[in-house]
């Protein structure tokens, strides 16, 4: 809020600049005299613009994320989610091809509020294959087990307070190789468990085999 106030007030001052150019201009019409050109106003502008886009883009992520990190880690929609949050990416890329009324290069790279919101959203669609494999069928107690060990953490993945939030906290990302390797780990046992399971019921379930494995 304090951020849309400053902008207000900002905007408030450029206008009365404006208005007082004009009556400038008017009088120096009067005297066929060229009246001057003010770039620095028009950049001042032009900055405002941005500045209220950029915040806008991140109060409508922050109400975003409100929604996000109350959802359960089962209840997780990652599809729809990484979509979403790959519409904020697209709008804060956009916000650095914004074309400038004065024809000056954008500094909006350079500015704190652009970066935090960037990382910010760069960081949840990083995570999101992360939290695919860790919701695979393969997954099992054992798995999560050396997950706790891993970013030492005893969570309990089952439970309603296991949300987003909570797998945020995490920071899943700084353990993200071992993340991938529990996961590839975990696939390659459900396959032998898979393949173990079949040859049971071939012998032991078929009535053709007839056979009885202890």
């Amino acid at each position: 809020m304090k951020a849309f106030e400053k902008l207000q007030e900002f905007k408030g001052t450029t206008a009365e600049l404006r208005a007082t150019e004009e009556a400038m201009k008017f009088g120096l019409e009067i005297f066929d005299i060229e009246p001057a050109s003010y770039p620095e106003v028009a950049r001042v502008e032009d900055e405002i613009a941005q500045l209220t886009e950029i915040w806008e883009i991140k109060n409508d992520w922050d109400k975003q994320w409100e929604i996000f990190k109350e959802i359960t880690f089962y209840g997780l929609d990652m599809e729809k989610m990484d979509n979403d949050a790959e519409d904020f990416q697209d709008k804060v890329k956009g916000l650095v091809r914004m074309p400038t009324s004065g024809g000056h290069t954008s500094e909006v790279r350079d500015w704190g509020v652009f970066n935090h919101l960037k990382n910010e959203i760069d960081k949840f669609r990083a995570t999101m294959p992360l939290l695919v494999e860790l919701r695979a069928e393969a997954m099992r107690e054992r798995h999560w087990k050396e997950l706790r060990f891993e970013v030492k953490d005893d969570f309990d993945e089952t439970v309603e307070e296991f949300n987003l939030e909570k797998v945020f906290s995490l920071n899943l990302l700084m353990h993200q190789e071992k993340v991938n390797e529990l996961a590839d780990n975990a696939k390659k046992q459900l396959k032998i468990e898979t393949g173990l399971e079949n040859i049971r019921r071939t012998w032991e379930d078929d009535p053709a085999t007839d056979l009885v494995i202890d």
